[in-house]
């Protein structure tokens, strides 16, 4: 776990993001992990 993280650091590795959600449509974005639809994570906005 170590070197995976020293590696990730090192070359900047950035997580692919599918879509951003605001929090009032957190329904909406479970029904699009659940219908595996996503390429990348899916981020909840707050505020």
């Amino acid at each position: 776990f170590a070197a995976m993280l020293r590696f990730v650091e090192a070359h900047h590795v950035e997580p692919a993001i599918d879509r951003v959600f605001p929090l009032a449509q957190v329904v909406a974005a479970h029904q699009r992990l659940l219908a595996a639809e996503q390429l990348g994570k899916i981020i909840l906005q707050h505020g």
